[in-house]
Order: structure tokens, then C-alpha cells, then sequence
């Protein structure tokens, strides 16, 4: 606060600051005080505001909650970033099997599928899925500014899947002060995370970098489930005139042991499931009961060492050259360039290994029945057990341009271009023969078979499937935005063409000038013996010029945004928002194309429409935001889609007609008690149902109607997160005497109303209309503390983290009718939380120029 005294009359005021755009306005001054309030921001983070859509809190009309650095350090405490989110209403996160990096997050009803991740504006969700795996991400948070969850429509401007909302993480930029940063962390079962960050500064010149390096590894609290990572970012910055230019990098190499699928609750956790339901007469051998949850039956013993069935291992380095342009006062432009490579994947068998007395993979039953099997004519042991790589690579690249034009004061457009292409390949290799010399596909029933060869595979061969799935967004979006003093107004338009094109390597197309004979198998025009597929007269072989490596046309689908808002300033306390959308989404890749390269019939754009307002208040000692939400998806995929095989001939089909409805009400406040104490709390109360029962009729070629499949799904509940969620956190900090600098933190938190995940097409005959099971309720404790000391240019900063304080045994995951067709627990797979958890770790910050 600054003061200036005065005589009458008409003045202009300029305000300037270093690294601040100056602004000037006129001011009368009369008989009275005049206050002016000035809205400076940062030149840099201006620029990611406008690129990377973030939220000017009491302007845009959006339901926002946002959490800064400090925070996201305060309680990560060894977790995945997205943990930390469940500090905010509607968002639900677990960490699923509990491995490193299997977390998943939902928000508002809506999975990970249909939220848009960004990272300093990028988009990160796969280009196929829409899906976001965040052991890509493990050591993000050491580079985190500040991360926003903005629910709902949300401000980003891209034509974006942002069906529940849009989760923005912001990095570090070019910092004014120079900085060395050391933190080492320690915790339970042999976790451990040494960190390294530098920050030049700003140097002579105007530029400067950052450069930050973290090693982990933990063996898991669930058996058999370590990781080890390296997380690795650089940023070059340069500020050129009236350009600012950005070189950034990041990625992270990882390797971690997965727990990937339900399990029966009374396998993990017997007196829980006896509280639910009746054992007697369980399917399953008593000696598979009670085993613990941190059972993880996914390895065995072989060889006198645990070989695991699952691993995953991947890298997605991620670069970006960014370029910031202020044109004028008026006129800014940014382009971003960037570029992802992703290689990696994950093992499982080809034949499920079955689990022996000890609750094991019996590994070494298999190894000793194949290493010790007759060998052939050949001299080779034939492995009819193996393991089996699934590998996923991509390369994704993209250009967002971004101008934005202040026309007046009160007057501004943005508006710009978002292109994308990417190439995701996937193929199946033999990962290890446990004992055998070679195998060979066609042996394997459970081999999904798409070569249809039968020649002998060693280690790294191709075999079951190989295909890439190209992926090519052309989009552009336009938004006009006017405010005053008292009301922010905008209107947003975004539209994209999602186009779609499969190939596939171990299946080939006859191009004539008439006619293409399209996705023939090996067994049709075999490549190894030369076997020729005749049309009309002509046999056609491998080598000639006809014949060509199958592959799709492009499948395009448009798609449009529309979005509209306005907020309404009421005094300098309490604001007033509403805004109102729709827009069409594409299908996903799967949805698209099957795997032998034919089109799904009925491919319809799903739609959402929605509606929110809300209200905010803010003064010098609390803080207050209610919004209320209404959305409606039609046309809501499935998991699968369907296939019928009627006279030999099989028909796949879309599911269209299947809609939802999520309707909410968010509540989030924070109230100062004096200067150290602080309380925080949210409520969320959701009503997520179906709403749709519908005919699925199926055709032939000829739009002749060959079966139909009734389902019903009306009124049922919404599964895969709680509906009621409640949270509270009390932080105390001491601000003066000798313990300068500690603070404690508990949070809480409450979860009601989880109706298990179902696939609503189970919903046939007596199941129609029927809700699936409903797993209890729970609450959570987290502490979390700290002590922080600043002695001349050295920082130091310990802290402590002890997730699941209460040691609570609670069901975080569960699917319906997992392992029967019962609607109950009994039926239900789940995953329970984990149990108790420390994170400890030591942060020295050296300032040399502090």
C-alpha cells in the first residue's frame, strides 16, 4: 500500500515495478480519500495466463481451486502429485493397486479419461484414451509453481475432453533470484528421494536456467510393488527485446512392480469381509483368505529369486521451445512448439500362471516342467507359458499459437491455433520363456492369435499383434472477453477435426485399380511360405507390388465448443458467477477402430451440455465459494464396445443412447484465527445417475437390422467415487520466539456414497435399472509439520508426513459383479487403501545474493 497526498484536480498515476508491465490510469481527487487499486502481474506469468488458461481468482467465472508450491511440498509426502488434489471439493484420488505412479483421479463423477491435464499449458493426455498415467510424472512436483483444478468447464480455451474439468500444473520459469535447493527424503519401506534444483537467476543479459534432478525408489507398502525413477528437467529462458523465449525439457525414466487387478475382499482382509457378508460356501480355497492387503499375488519365487509377472517400465520425455511476444501494450502473441517421445510398456504372461499354497505365482513349476521338456527335432524346448512384453511408443508433437489483442480497455480477443500429430505403436514381444528355447504363437489358445503364425519365437521376437494408431488434431478457438470494474463477460468458440487412421504390420491389403481386399490375415497370404490369395484369376503373393501393409482410411470427426460466462462483482468482498456450455467431444481411438481394422458401426460424437454458478466472498480473515453444477453427457462411451456373431459373421457395434447426469453442490472456505492458525474445509454432494435405458439395433452392410439389445440404466447411481466427500484441515504455525517457522497440520477427511464402477450394459432382464453395490464409508487422517530456519543465505526446512495416521482399513477402489454376477460384496473386486505411511524428509535452500 502506497500513499500519495495531494491537491485537487486531475492527475494520471503511473505504477511501475521490475519484471512488471507498467500500467497508468487517471485520477480525479476531490474533497475525499481515493482509493486505486492496481492489478500488476508478472511478464512471465501474464504470458502462461494467457496461454495456459489460467484463472484470474474474483474475475473468471469458473469454479477454481488452487494449490501453490509450497503446499503441494508441504503434503506430498511421497506421493503421486495428483494425491494432493483431494484437498479440493469433487475430486476423489486413489492410489489403486498401490504401486508408484497407479493412481487415478476422478472428478465430479468423471474419471481421468475426461479431465484435460496440462503441463504449462500442453496438453498430456493420450491422444487415443484420453487416458493420464502419472508415473510419467513422479519428481513433477519439485518444479511445481502452482497447480489449479478448475471443475467443470473450466477457462481453457482448447476444444479439450474436459468433461469434469481441467488440471493445469505451471513449472518454474525464470526466477529473479539465484537458488541451490538440496532435499532428501526418507520413509517407510525403504522409500527414498534425493532432489537437486539450481536457479541461475536472472543473469546479465536477461536470460537464465533452471535444471533439477530427482532419484527415487521405494520397495512399496504393498508386497512386491518397488519403483525406482529419475525425474530430470531443464529450462533455458531468454528474454530478447520484446520477446521472452523458453527451451524446457522434463521427463522421467521409470521402472516400477504393479498390483493391477481387483481382488476378492476376503483375500485381503478376512474380518472385513465377514462384517459384509457370509463366507461360508466361498468359491475360493480357504487357503487364499486373509492374506493381508498388502498381498500382492502379480510374482512368484524362481530360481531362489522373486520374478515379478507385472512390470512397467517407461520414459516420455517431453520438449517445448515457447516464445512470448509482446507485439505492443495491446498485442500478445505466443507460439509453443513441442515434441514427446514415449518409449515403454509393461509384462504379463500369455497363459495365467497359477497360484500355489503360499498365495504365489507358481514360477517355478512352470520353468521346471518347460526347461526340462523333451526338446524337438530341432533340439528346441517349446515354451507353451511365457511372458510377454506390451509395448507403447509414440511420437507426439504439436504447435499452439496463441494472440491475444486488447481492443479497448474493457475489450479484449483471444484467439489462436492448436495442430497436433501423433503416432502411437504397439506390438507384443516375447519377454522371457521360463525355460523353454522358443515359442510358438499358434500353441496358445489364450494367445489372441491376429499373425496367425505358427513360426518359432525367442526373446524380443514380434508376435500376437503390431499396429500403430495415428492420431491428427486440427483445431482453433476464438474467445471475446469484456469487463469493467463490475462484470467480467465472455464467449468462447472452439473447433477441432479429430481424425483417426490404424495400420496394421501383421496384416495385409490387395490395392487394385477397382477394389481393395482389406486386412487379410497370414494364414491368407502367408508371408513365410509364400502363400498367394486369389482373385479373379490372379494369385496374389506376398512380394508383389498389390500387396501392401494393411491400414484404414482416415476417419475424421468434427467437433465444437461452446462457451459462454459472465461474473458480477458486487463490492470489493463478494462476487457472483455464472457460465453455460456445450460441445461435442470425438470418440476415443478404441471406439473407432477394432483390431482387425474394420470400422465400428454407429460412431456418434458424445455431447455434453452444463450449467454452474456460484458465489464468492473474500475478506482479511476468511474466505468463502459455493457453486452449484448441472451436466448432462449424451451418448457416454463404454469401456468395450459390443460385438454379436450371428451365422459365423461378427458384428461390432457402438453403443449409442447410453447418457448421464451429474448434478453438485461444492462448498470450500478458509477462515484466518488470528495469525497462526488456519482452518480449511470443503463439502462436496453430489447426485451422479444414468439416465437412459435404450433398444441397440444392429445391422449388417446393408442397414438390414440382424439383432437387438435392450439394457435400462434409469436412475442408477454413478459409480467409481464417493458422492459425498468432506474435508478439513487446521494448520498452526508459530510466527515469532524461538520456534519461528514450525507448523503442524491434520487433515481430514470423510467419504460416503460410493457406489462400486459397473459396466451400465450389464443392466439386462432382472439387473435393469439396478444399482450396483455400495461400499462403506470412511474417514481419513493425514498429519502433516514442519520447522523452517532461515540463518543468513541458508534455508533450511524439515518436514514430516504421515499419511493414513489412524492406520483406517477402508475400500478406496471397487468394481461391480468383478468376480459374479451378485450386485454384492460378495461379487465386488476392490482394492483397499493403504495402511500407515511416513514421509521425512530435509530441504536446504542457499540464496547466495539473499
Amino acid at each position: 500500500n502506497y500513499s500519495v497526498l495531494l491537491a485537487p484536480g486531475t492527475y494520471w498515476v503511473r505504477v511501475s515495478m521490475m519484471e512488471y508491465p507498467e500500467d497508468s490510469v487517471r485520477v480525479t481527487v476531490k474533497d475525499k480519500d481515493v482509493y486505486q487499486h492496481f492489478g500488476l502481474r508478472n511478464l512471465e506469468m501474464q504470458a502462461i495466463e494467457v496461454v495456459a488458461d489460467i484463472v484470474v481468482e474474483r474475475k473468471t467465472p469458473v469454479a477454481v481451486s488452487t494449490l501453490d508450491g509450497k503446499e503441494l511440498r508441504e503434503e506430498i509426502a511421497g506421493r503421486d502429485i495428483v494425491n494432493v488434489m483431494a484437498n479440493t471439493p469433487s475430486v476423489y484420488s486413489t492410489q489403486s493397486g498401490g504401486g508408484a505412479g497407479e493412481s487415478r483421479v476422478n472428478v465430479r463423477g468423471f474419471d481421468q479419461r475426461n479431465i484435460a491435464v496440462l503441463i504449462d499449458g500442453m496438453p498430456v493426455n493420450d491422444m487415443e484414451n484420453g487416458q493420464v498415467y502419472w508415473s510419467n510424472w513422479l519428481g513433477l512436483q519439485a518444479v511445481t509453481r502452482t497447480m489449479q483444478m478448475q471443475r467443470g468447464l473450466s477457462a481453457t480455451k482448447l476444444a479439450l475432453p474436459a468433461v469434469g474439468g481441467t488440471m493445469n500444473v505451471i513449472t518454474k520459469g525464470l526466477e529473479s533470484r539465484q537458488n541451490l535447493q538440496l532435499r532428501q527424503e526418507i520413509g517407510n519401506n525403504g522409500f527414498t528421494s534425493s532432489n537437486l534444483l539450481f536457479t541461475s537467476g536472472r543473469l546479465k543479459g536477461n536470460w537464465g536456467f533452471t535444471v533439477n534432478g530427482t532419484y527415487r525408489r521405494s520397495d512399496g507398502w504393498v508386497t512386491e510393488t518397488g519403483h525406482e525413477a529419475v525425474f530430470w528437467f531443464a529450462r533455458l529462458d531468454k528474454q530478447l527485446g520484446r520477446h521472452n523465449l523458453a527451451l524446457t525439457g522434463m521427463g522421467t525414466w521409470q521402472k516400477s512392480e504393479q498390483r493391477p487387478y481387483y481382488m476378492r475382499m476376503q483375500t485381503l482382509n478376512e474380518d472385513y469381509a465377514r462384517a459384509l457378508y457370509d463366507l461360508e460356501g466361498s468359491p475360493i480355497s480357504p487357503d487364499n483368505i486373509d492374506r493381508g492387503m498388502r498381498y500382492n499375488d502379480m510374482w512368484g519365487m524362481l530360481n531362489g529369486e522373486a520374478r515379478h509377472v507385472r512390470i512397467n517400465r517407461f520414459h516420455k520425455p517431453q520438449v517445448s521451445l515457447r516464445d512470448y511476444w509482446t507485439l505492443s501494450s495491446r498485442l500478445f502473441w505466443s507460439n509453443v512448439l513441442y515434441l514427446s517421445r514415449g518409449q515403454g510398456g509393461s509384462t504379463l504372461w500369455n497363459n495365467t500362471i497359477p497360484v500355489g499354497t503360499d498365495g504365489q505365482r507358481n514360477m517355478q513349476q512352470i520353468w521346471d516342467a518347460q526347461s526340462n521338456a523333451p526338446a524337438g527335432e530341432t533340439g528346441e524346448r517349446l515354451a507353451n507359458t511365457i511372458l510377454r512384453w506390451s509395448k507403447n511408443e509414440h511420437i507426439w508433437y504439436g504447435w499452439l499459437s496463441t494472440l491475444n489483442y486488447k481492443i479497448t480497455e474493457k475489450l479484449q480477443f483471444s484467439g489462436g491455433l492448436d495442430m497436433r500429430d501423433y503416432t502411437g505403436s504397439h506390438y507384443q514381444s516375447v519377454a522371457d520363456l521360463l525355460g523353454g528355447t522358443v515359442f510358438r504363437p499358434g500353441n496358445t489358445q489364450a494367445d489372441p492369435g491376429w499373425s496367425n503364425d505358427d513360426r518359432n519365437r525367442r526373446i524380443d521376437d514380434t508376435y500376437g499383434f503390431y499396429n500403430d494408431g495415428k492420431v491428427r488434431w486440427l483445431g482453433a478457438f476464438a474467445q471475446i472477453e469484456w469487463s469493467n470494474d463490475k462484470w467480467s463477460i465472455f464467449g468462447t468458440f472452439s473447433g477441432a477435426a479429430n481424425g483417426y487412421k490404424r495400420i496394421d504390420y501383421f496384416r495385409r491389403d490387395i490395392v487394385l485399380p477397382d477394389t481393395i481386399i482389406r486386412s487379410l490375415t497370414a494364414t491368407q497370404i502367408n508371408r513365410y511360405d509364400n502363400v498367394g490369395y486369389t482373385y479373379n484369376g490372379r494369385t496374389y503373393h506376398i512380394d508383389d507390388p498389390e500387396v501392401r501393409v494393411a491400414e484404414t482410411d482416415w476417419a475424421w470427426f468434427p467437433t465444437a465448443v461452446l462457451k459462454a460466462g459472465s461474473s458480477y462483482q458486487i463490492d470489493d468482498n463478494h462476487m457472483v458467477f455464472m457460465n453455460v456450455g456445450y460441445f461435442t467431444k470425438a470418440p476415443r481411438f478404441d471406439n473407432v477402430y477394432y483390431f482387425d481394422n474394420r470400422k465400428f458401426r454407429d460412431i456418434e460424437n458424445e455431447e455434453v451440455r452444463a450449467i454452474e454458478g456460484g458465489y464468492n466472498a473474500r475478506f482479511k480473515t476468511w474466505a468463502l465459494s459455493v457453486n452449484a453444477y448441472y451436466t448432462t453427457w449424451l451418448n457416454k462411451p463404454v469401456e468395450d464396445p459390443g460385438a454379436i456373431e450371428i451365422n459365423n459373421e461378427v458384428y461390432r457395434y457402438n453403443i449409442n443412447g447410453l447418457s448421464a447426469r451429474h448434478m453438485g453442490l461444492e462448498v470450500e472456505s478458509t477462515y484466518k484465527l488470528g495469525r497462526d492458525w488456519e482452518l480449511q474445509a470443503y463439502l462436496s454432494l453430489g447426485d451422479w445417475i444414468w439416465n437412459s435405458g435404450d433398444t441397440v439395433r444392429i445391422t449388417d452392410d446393408n442397414g438390414n437390422e440382424v439383432a437387438k439389445r435392450y439394457f435400462s440404466a434409469e436412475g442408477v447411481h454413478v459409480g467409481d467415487a464417493p458422492q459425498t466427500q468432506v474435508g478439513a484441515s487446521l494448520r498452526y504455525s508459530v510466527s515469532k520466539g524461538i520456534l519461528k517457522g514450525f507448523y503442524i497440520k491434520p487433515r481430514w477427511y470423510f467419504y460416503d456414497r460410493h457406489w462400486a464402477n459397473f459396466d451400465p450394459l450389464s443392466l439386462t432382464g432382472a439387473n435393469a435399472d439396478r444399482d450396483s453395490w455400495r461400499a462403506p464409508s470412511y474417514s481419513l487422517v493425514h498429519l502433516f509439520a514442519g520447522y523452517r530456519r532461515n540463518t543468513g543465505p541458508l534455508t533450511w526446512n524439515l518436514q514430516l508426513g504421515i499419511t493414513n495416521l489412524l492406520d483406517a482399513v477402508y475400500i478406496s477402489d471397487a468394481r461391480n459383479n468383478n468376480f459374479a454376477n451378485g450386485f454384492n460384496a460378495r461379487s465386488a473386486g476392490v482394492f483397499f487403501g493403504l495402511g500407515r505411511q511416513y514421509n521425512l524428509s530435509l530441504t536446504l535452500d542457499i540464496n547466495p545474493k539473499k
